[in-house]
């Protein structure tokens, strides 16, 4: 026979939960769903096998898209086509978040010897807080404009996006080459690129401005008197497409970085501009939203579905432009209360930095307490970077300038990142690693920053950043996780954002990889030293991606001797330090 604790049954049937004050709420040797009074706050809580959480008067009850899932503390609704968001029930005052995005723009085309510009992004709009009535509500995905093959034709506009009365324009299709007249971009949410030998006004940006929740972008022009003709970039929703350079397209304006659905992700990105008669080829890359690449001899990416990218233009030898990318209306509320105090003890840690970002959106840098779901071990607390947008501090060395540390000062296998160990306090001035905590944090992008970098010879020095952050030379890619104590991704190049103010390791680097010691493994055997010092950026010359040929800071010489800069050349510099962020 069971014996069911629910507190004090009253003569009425009603239930008396336990009164408990915060300072005395039980964390360990309790069940999900455990609920009392929390009497020093005035609150209903309930355990939910991690942390205490308020009991919400928000209540929701709506169905609909063609994605529907929990993230923390709010549900999900993902619209990837057309159909309805029906709301059967709801509480006075539940509300809502919203993004929409437009169906991208088609890169342009010509069947000659011309270089077509991309296609513009899908605008952009993005709401929060908005009062969620009863009702059905009209979801209307715009489908991405088409790119053509060898025919002189502008790629045609994207499709509007629409939900809850705000519309997101479809991005403008990218010009055709051959004569100035067919060589403008459409207009659109975000302008098309224009295409040889047009070099007028640029294609508007036509979304309403974000004092409306909108944003959108003009494309870029070509450049009509080179001989290699590049074509403009289409438009993104966070930039405008880059002009076509002498000898390459331009690049395609970045879109946004929104964390809606539980992860970061850019979307609305401008297609690139292609170019033409160039044997280097100079791949070029969409903007970060989906955005199609483009070249001469290739096939102009196709915008990314999901994200109203703009399709990469056409180019030549090639002439095939791709398409633009559909749009899609992601929509989120609360399915429990937002508690806004969440990560700051140990008794109510958060599962990651975008937790408390959601429950408490002007959070500041520093500490908090963190504890993923998945980790057996007690709360420990992490640096946040919260203005960067929710990144978590995993590792940290503050080298100090015009000094290398010796050749064992980080060879212990207790200073691997993928390893237990863990070393320091969690400060981006003072050498740190997180330790055994990386396995379980749930995350999706890595950021490695440098700074205070000068070569051998003196020159090219960065003299330090603003602060120890970083803010002179970083790289971000999205990781890909293989195992449960390892990390490991490598990237091409043109994958990978790279910002940085002169020379060193981006300059020349075929592709980015995190882990150097797992990417030894993968090349089928350690071929340095065994004892890989700190986890930082690698960036690689060789066609493998292998970490003996690259150059690297966060690494050290033959991968082990110093952490500051090395390249395959075996020269070296001072490097005052680096971090590594994930989220």
């Amino acid at each position: 026979m069971s014996q069911l604790n629910v507190g004090v049954l009253n003569a009425t049937g009603g239930v008396q939960l336990p009164a408990i004050a915060t300072s005395n709420l039980p964390t360990t040797g309790i069940s999900a769903g455990y609920m009392v009074y929390d009497s020093t706050e005035g609150q209903i809580k309930i355990w939910d096998g991690q942390k205490w959480m308020k009991v919400t008067d928000a209540t929701v009850n709506a169905s609909g898209g063609d994605e529907t899932y929990d993230m923390g503390y709010f549900r999900i609704h993902k619209f990837r086509s057309s159909g309805s968001f029906n709301v059967t029930a709801t509480s006075s005052n539940a509300t809502c978040d919203f993004l929409i995005v437009g169906g991208g723009g088609g890169g342009g085309c010509s069947d000659g010897n011309c270089s077509n510009g991309g296609g513009g992004a899908g605008g952009l709009v993005y709401k929060s807080n908005v009062p969620l009535p009863k009702g059905n509500y009209p979801v209307v995905i715009g489908s991405g404009g088409a790119g053509y093959y060898n025919q002189d034709t502008k790629g045609d506009n994207g499709g509007d996006t629409s939900f809850f009365g705000y519309t997101a324009l479809g991005g403008g299709g990218a010009g055709a080459g051959g004569n100035n007249d067919r060589g403008r971009g459409r207009s659109g949410g975000c302008g098309g690129g224009g295409s040889h030998p047009y070099s007028g006004s640029r294609a508007a940006g036509l979304q309403p401005s974000s004092a409306s929740g909108g944003y959108g972008n003009y494309g870029g022009n070509c450049t009509p008197s080179s001989p290699d003709w590049g074509g403009g970039g289409g438009g993104g929703c966070g930039e405008q497409g880059e002009d076509g350079q002498n000898t390459r397209g331009g690049y395609g304006g970045d879109g946004m970085l929104f964390n809606i659905d539980g992860t970061s992700k850019w979307y609305g990105g401008g297609g690139a501009g292609a170019n033409c008669n160039n044997p280097n080829n100079n791949v070029q890359p969409g903007g970060l939203g989906g955005g199609g690449i483009a070249a001469g001899t290739i096939v102009g990416g196709t915008g990314g579905n999901g994200y109203g990218g703009g399709g990469g233009g056409a180019g030549y030898p090639n002439r095939t432009a791709g398409g633009g990318g559909n749009g899609v209306v992601i929509v989120r509320y609360a399915i429990s209360n937002v508690d806004a105090t969440i990560g700051g003890s140990s008794g109510n840690p958060a599962i990651s930095a975008a937790a408390i970002l959601a429950a408490n959106p002007t959070a500041g840098d520093g500490t908090y307490w963190i504890k993923p779901a998945a980790y057996s071990g007690s709360a420990q607390e992490i640096y946040c970077w919260m203005t960067a947008g929710g990144w978590m501090l995993v590792c940290s060395n503050n080298a100090s300038s015009s000094t290398i540390p010796s050749a064992n000062s980080r060879r212990s296998s207790s200073y691997f990142l993928d390893r237990s160990g863990a070393l320091g306090s969690p400060d981006p001035n003072n050498d740190y690693i997180i330790g055994g905590m990386i396995n379980t944090l749930d995350f999706s992008s890595v950021r490695s920053l440098g700074w205070g970098w000068q070569n051998a010879g003196g020159s090219n020095s960065w003299n330090s950043a603003l602060n120890n952050l970083g803010t002179w030379v970083q790289c971000e890619w999205t990781l890909a996780r293989s195992g449960a104590d390892r990390l490991i991704e490598v990237h091409t190049r043109d994958e990978v954002l790279v910002t940085h103010s002169g020379g060193g390791l981006s300059t020349s680097a075929r592709y980015f990889s995190l882990d150097g010691i797992k990417q030894d493994y993968t090349q089928g055997g350690f071929n340095a030293n065994s004892n890989q010092t700190t986890v930082g950026a690698v960036g690689t010359n060789g066609n493998s991606g292998d970490p003996s040929t690259g150059c690297y800071w966060g690494h050290g010489s033959s991968e082990g001797n110093f952490e500051g800069w090395y390249n395959s050349s075996n020269s070296n510099g001072d490097s005052r330090g680096y971090t590594t962020w994930v989220r």
